[in-house]
């Protein structure tokens, strides 16, 4: 461009000169130009005429290498515009609209022009929560992200707002920007699906386990008890969480025998261990046994998981 500029200042220099020195000369009194004075006179204008097509020559070809410079930046643009993964649309201040090729077709539409085209295509509370938060966006520039659902319920998609402002901060552009998230949110589902059955399972075994007449309790990696069935608590005159709250063992300790001494040693075998004692239940003194066992660990789990069980 600079190169550009030289050569126009330098030919409208010239031109210039040119035409200032035809003038003068033609308007010298008393000065006879002979038969070739005519021809003189016709030699400069056609110098001037050429100088002032040559410049009008490069002028255009600078403006069409502008032109060519800006169309190869908007072709980049367009590039990186095309390579998003997520379809777009957007709108500017003064109402120029862009979109995506496809865009309409994500959400089942078949033109997108307004705002309330996109709404229309979606369900009546998610087109709501949308325009309003769109309507922020024009308002003061804030992003958003929301996940909606299309009125034929068809599509899962998770619509983003944000500003782009230009360079010298003059341009802005709110875009709106879709991607379909129906495969995520699929997987979401069958996981939750699969953790509420887990948990209704679960629920289910502790219910068996205080049908059970005799104590059964779990403990964590630090011997501490995790969970214990109503058995349990009964023998120890407490409720579940009492027991749990107090981690209270079913066999007290003594000066002779630590307390979890039979749990430390089925850890450090790796296998079960049992012992019999004399404990007061229910008001009667009894003969019981007490069992130690380790349960095998699914490889997925860090913790492992110990049981114990007493039988009269």
């Amino acid at each position: 461009m600079r190169t550009l500029a030289s050569k126009h200042t330098i030919l409208l220099a010239a031109a210039s000169a040119t035409l200032t020195a035809t003038s003068a000369y033609a308007q010298t009194p008393g000065v006879d130009l002979g038969p070739s004075g005519s021809s003189i006179t016709l030699g400069a204008a056609a110098l001037a005429g050429i100088v002032g097509l040559a410049w009008q020559t490069l002028r255009a070809h600078g403006k069409s290498r502008r032109a060519a410079d800006l169309q190869e930046e908007i072709d980049r643009l367009e590039a990186l515009l095309s390579a998003s993964p997520d379809a777009w649309c957007g709108w500017s201040p003064d109402g120029t609209h862009a979109i995506s090729p496809g865009f309409a077709g994500l959400l089942g539409i078949d033109r997108c022009d307004r705002l309330e085209d996109i709404e229309t295509a979606l369900a009546p509370s998610d087109a709501a929560a949308l325009n309003g938060a769109f309507g922020h966006l024009r308002r003061t520039g804030q992003p958003f992200r929301i996940v909606v659902t299309t009125a034929d319920g068809g599509r899962v998609l998770e619509l983003s707002g944000s500003r782009g402002t230009g360079s010298a901060g003059g341009e802005k552009f709110d875009v709106l920007w879709a991607r379909d998230i129906g495969h995520i949110t699929g997987e979401i589902t069958r996981q939750t699906q699969a953790r509420t059955a887990a948990l209704q399972t679960l629920e289910e075994i502790r219910a068996m386990l205080d049908r059970v007449p005799f104590p059964i309790w779990l403990r964590r990696r630090d011997l501490s008890i995790a969970w214990c069935n109503k058995a349990y608590a009964d023998a120890l005159d407490l409720t579940r969480d009492e027991a749990l709250e107090r981690q209270s063992e079913l066999v007290p300790a003594s000066l002779d025998e630590p307390r979890r001494s039979l749990a430390e040693r089925a850890r450090t075998d790796g296998a079960a261990r049992s012992e019999t004692q004399h404990l007061v239940i229910d008001g009667a003194r009894r003969l019981i046994e007490i069992t130690e066992a380790r349960w095998p660990r699914p490889q997925r789990y860090r913790q492992p998981c110990w049981s114990a069980t007493r039988s009269t």
